[in-house]
Parts: structure tokens; sequence; C-alpha cells
């Protein structure tokens, strides 16, 4: 005889879709948010500011250099 108060204890799967969306948007804000989160004295200027950063290569005996990188946050001096 079968019973018809038999419940299965899973979850559907629009809402496991949910749920993984809602994991997928809070990790993307995290990285955002450190990537934004940088020292500005780290970057020389960077970025936004290949001036400053070329000025602080020349200042230890560089020939200038230029914001780099990921989102161009590094100060790459020229040789």
């Amino acid at each position: 005889m079968c019973s018809s108060h038999t419940a299965i204890a899973t979850t559907s799967p629009a809402r496991a879709q949910v749920k993984v969306s809602k994991f997928t948007k809070l990790a993307l804000l995290v990285v955002v948010l450190a990537v934004l989160m940088t020292p500005v004295s780290a970057g020389y200027g960077c970025p936004g500011n290949d001036y400053e950063c070329s000025d602080y290569c020349r200042s230890i005996g560089r020939n200038g250099g230029h914001c780099g990188g990921f989102l161009w946050l590094t100060c790459q001096c020229n040789k």
C-alpha cells in the first residue's frame, strides 16, 4: 500500500537557481569592492594620473613611467 502523505525534501530547480544567482551577485560585489578599495599611496597616482606615476619613477632614477596592469592600478616605471 502506498501512502499519499510522503513528502520529498528536495529543493525545486527554480529555487536552487535563485540561490545560485544571489550567491553569484554577492561574490561579484565583494570582488568589485576589493578592487576599488586599493590604497591610494600604493599606486603613485594610478589609476588616472600618469604624470604623478611618471614623476615618482623619475624620483627613483628611472626614465618616467605610466599606469598599467589590471585596471591600470599599478605604476610601471620605464627602465
